[in-house]
Parts: C-alpha cells; sequence; structure tokens
C-alpha cells in the first residue's frame, strides 16, 4: 500500500531543497492528485503480465544511481510502461520490449531523475520482486540514488596527473603519418566525459584527415602546421587556437623545420567507467 503524503508537506519538501526515492508503484498511485505526477515525471500506463527477464541497459547519462551498474544487464521485474512524461527527465536507464516478447523496437524509460522546483527526485521502475532487494544491482542503484537524492553523493574532488608518466612514442592516429609523441594526460581518469591530449608532430608527420562525430579544440604551442576541416587549409601556428565541428572531415600535418607541438580536447559520447 502506498501512503499519500500530505500535498503541502510533499511540495515544500521539493521546494526546500529536499529528495525524494520513488520506486516502482509509486508511478501506480494519487490519480486525482496531478502534482503528484509531475513530481514522479511520470503515470504508470500498462504492464504485461508477469515479471520475466528483460535487457536493461545504461544511458550515457552520468548519475550516482547508475555509476555500479554495467552498462547492459538482464534482469527480471514487473515491466511498467508510463505515459504523460516530463520533458526534463534525466534517463538512466531503459529496457528493451523486444526482450519480453513486444513488438516495439524501441527501448523504453525505466528510471530517470530531474528536478523539482530546488528538490530531487528520482524514480525506477525496478524493485517489484522481493527477490529484487538482494540483488546488488538493485542494492547499488537505489543506494546510488538515495545520496543523490539526500545530497550525500559528492563528485571526487580532483585527479592530478603527472604528465611525464602518460608520454609515449608513437605514430599519430588516422594514417600512422609520421611518428610524434604522445601525452595521453587523461586515459586513466575514471568518470570523465571529456579527453585532453598533449602531442609533437615530428617533421613531415600528421594526423590524417579523419570524420570527427564531436566538437574537437586544436590548441597550438609551438611550431607549425596545415589544419584542414571538409577540403579547406589554413597555416597556423603556436598561439592559435582552432575550433572543429563535429561532421567535418579534419586534420593536421606539420609544416617547417620545428616538430609542431599541440593539445587536442574532445566530449566523448559516453563517459568513462
Amino acid at each position: 500500500m502506498v501512503r499519500r503524503p500530505a500535498p503541502g508537506r510533499a511540495a515544500a519538501l521539493c521546494r526546500g531543497g529536499g529528495g525524494i526515492v520513488a520506486i516502482h508503484a509509486a508511478a501506480d498511485s494519487h490519480y486525482d492528485w496531478p502534482w503528484y505526477g509531475r513530481m514522479i515525471g511520470g503515470r504508470f500506463a500498462q504492464h504485461p503480465p508477469g515479471t520475466p527477464e528483460a535487457d536493461v541497459t545504461r544511458t550515457p547519462h552520468r548519475h550516482p544511481a547508475t555509476d555500479g551498474l554495467p552498462d547492459h544487464f538482464r534482469i527480471a521485474d514487473e515491466w511498467y510502461g508510463f505515459g504523460d512524461l516530463s520533458t526534463d527527465l534525466d534517463h538512466l536507464l531503459t529496457f528493451d520490449p523486444q526482450s519480453i516478447g513486444a513488438k516495439d523496437v524501441n527501448p523504453k524509460p525505466l528510471a530517470w531523475a530531474h528536478r523539482v522546483g530546488k528538490g530531487r527526485v528520482f524514480y525506477t521502475g525496478l524493485g517489484h520482486r522481493k527477490e529484487s532487494w538482494a540483488d546488488a544491482r538493485v542494492l547499488a542503484h537505489v543506494g546510488g540514488a538515495l545520496d543523490w537524492a539526500t545530497g550525500r553523493a559528492k563528485a571526487p574532488a580532483m585527479v592530478v596527473i603527472d604528465e611525464a608518466a602518460t608520454r609515449v612514442r608513437e605514430a599519430p592516429p588516422h594514417g600512422r603519418i609520421g611518428m610524434g609523441t604522445a601525452w595521453r594526460i587523461t586515459d586513466r581518469v575514471p568518470r570523465r566525459t571529456m579527453e585532453f591530449r598533449r602531442r609533437t608532430l615530428d617533421k613531415g608527420a600528421a594526423i590524417g584527415v579523419h570524420r570527427i562525430d564531436h566538437d574537437e579544440v586544436y590548441q597550438l604551442l609551438s611550431g607549425e602546421g596545415d589544419v584542414t576541416s571538409d577540403g579547406v587549409t589554413r597555416r597556423v601556428s603556436a598561439g592559435t587556437t582552432v575550433y572543429l565541428y563535429a561532421g567535418a572531415a579534419v586534420g593536421i600535418a606539420q609544416r617547417g623545420a620545428r616538430p609542431l607541438a599541440l593539445t587536442i580536447a574532445y566530449p566523448l559520447a559516453v563517459p568513462a567507467r
């Protein structure tokens, strides 16, 4: 049985910056209370019979409720479909309806988080079966949600990197044209959402032209070279920064007598584990 809190108290909790963790049937309740549906983020619409196993996928959104989960896993539960989903949700988990015999090919929302006023609201559709509460994945999922909702979840303070320890001699990527030195600065940073590199291209070396699926930044530190983006080439030198756009075919080649040194930064499509 789901107990209905006093509307004023629940609203005050969100307005004051409190947190709510809502589990499974919390979305199947209080249909005469519109604010409650908006607070949860969606309304139960239907579910198929039984508690079959389904394929669950973690979305790219980084969140304490999913940091401890694998990218993909199978689990048994009662699989809700939802209506009236809010547009401001950070979707955290989805499930594949075909994995439980449905014809729909589109992933279905399973867990999400959003802000209501100053408050934090988390919802998961997992948790129907009593066996779920002995499953380490569900416990990590809900435990992370509680940390986030209560404000206990903290980002790591920082990662300090000794660049010298990341230094390798290697041929540049995308064509292996010539040789160079790479400082793979962020390779070992957990949970990162961006990549940061320093490279020196020896004389005649180049990062070959390749299509990028994210924006990218080249910052020239010393030497000079030719940057190409979709067939347009510009000579660049120390003190120059080049912003390159997703979808372009880009590359950079060393020119002149000195090696070309630059930093390269770009976002990751999925946060690193």
